[in-house]
């Protein structure tokens, strides 16, 4: 049977009192199912009533349908469809605390994705803040421990168990991340001045719980995923490109984690290198010209041959490296037009729209959604 990792006593202050859960504004009007626990209502004081779900391309409600909120906020399956290979990416050993990333100079982001959680890249680490829930004993027992919880009335048993094991795992997982994280005062001070952690977490409350929740925390209840701490993104793109069974069209081309879509961003970080290229073919191509200048040189037969191959295959080089740039440039406008229409097509499936004939002169009202990059 699941249980909470710590004791009611070591919560860190309960996000609301009993009182303020009955007299809660306008909750109790709220579709929530009738089998879940009060502590179902404490979420919602510190979530947002609807949020853009990413992996559905559309508006999720919290209120509607809780267990996949919850999973959006704590599972990571990006992550597992590469476990095997995570060892590429980074070692098997707790994250620096905030301290040593700032001593690295790394940048700290906010990422509500976990699948972004302890990734970095160059002077940058993502990590998404610890919510209050987490802290809270009530919430553990209502819905990471208990497999009706959350469920829909139409769940079975053996799927809402395994769901709930799942989660309880996720849940210690990313917990278990913050204790990393937060190893010291001075780190308790940089989440708060990130707002990484609840405003109302003191160290020794911190401490306190920390030391009850590494104690009751086995092996087992942690998910795989965080068996290691920190993930280098290049390695995750990587490995998504060489799986590509694990990975969706998206993935392929954006990479783990996708940015900025712009094609001057995207050229810029994936064809800096040519620049370095470039430069090393001028520098032997000015010495091969400087030499030809010399009258030992100028009279050798294969010297003047080998200039002659390298001065052809310089200007081959160059030609192919534009040819494919610009192959590369037309495959990114073809996918994001399919990937437009498709996307529009499923969003007036989705919605129950029939496209229907309209009279000339008159325009559609048919709106073109465009893809958003940080979509799957």
């Amino acid at each position: 049977m699941l249980k909470p990792p710590f004791s009611e006593k070591f919560q860190i202050m309960p996000l609301v009192s009993q009182d303020d859960q009955l007299k809660s504004d306008n909750i109790s009007a709220a579709p929530v199912h009738q089998h879940h626990h009060p502590a179902s209502l404490l979420i919602f004081k510190v979530n947002p009533t609807s949020k853009r779900n990413i992996g559905y391309h559309d508006t999720l409600r919290p209120m509607q349908d809780f267990r996949t909120y919850l999973e959006t906020q704590l599972a990571t399956p990006k992550l597992q469809r590469i476990h095997s290979r995570l060892w590429l990416a980074g070692l098997p050993r707790p994250a620096r605390p905030l301290h040593r990333q700032r001593l690295l100079q790394r940048t700290i982001n906010i990422t509500e994705n976990p699948n972004e959680h302890l990734v970095w890249k160059e002077d940058q680490i993502y990590l998404k803040p610890l919510p209050s829930w987490l802290l809270d004993h009530a919430f553990w027992e209502a819905h990471l421990c208990n497999p009706s919880g959350s469920h829909a009335p139409t769940t079975t048993t053996t799927t809402a168990n395994e769901k709930t094991v799942a989660l309880h795992r996720s849940a210690c997982g990313f917990l278990l991340s913050w204790t990393w994280l937060i190893s010291f005062e001075s780190d308790l001070a940089l989440a708060h001045a990130h707002h990484l952690l609840p405003p109302h977490v003191t160290w020794p409350a911190w401490v306190n719980f920390t030391n009850r929740f590494l104690d009751g925390l086995a092996a087992a209840d942690v998910d795989p995923r965080y068996h290691y701490g920190e993930l280098r993104l290049p390695r995750l793109s990587l490995i998504y490109w060489l799986t590509p069974s694990a990975a969706t069209l998206h993935d392929l081309v954006f990479g783990y984690m996708p940015r900025s879509t712009w094609y001057k961003d995207f050229f810029a970080r994936n064809f800096a290198w040519l620049a370095v290229v470039f430069v090393n073919m001028t520098v032997v191509l000015s010495a091969m010209q400087v030499g030809l200048a010399t009258e030992a040189l100028a009279r050798d037969r294969a010297f003047q041959r080998a200039c002659f191959g390298v001065a052809v295959a310089s200007m081959v080089a160059v030609a192919g490296m534009v040819g494919a740039i610009a192959v590369v440039w037309a495959g990114l406008f073809v996918f994001h037009l399919l990937a437009t229409v498709e996307y529009k097509n499923r969003a007036e499936k989705a919605r129950g729209v029939r496209r229907q004939g309209v009279a000339g002169g008159r325009r559609t009202g048919t709106a073109v959604l465009m893809v958003d990059a940080e979509s799957g």
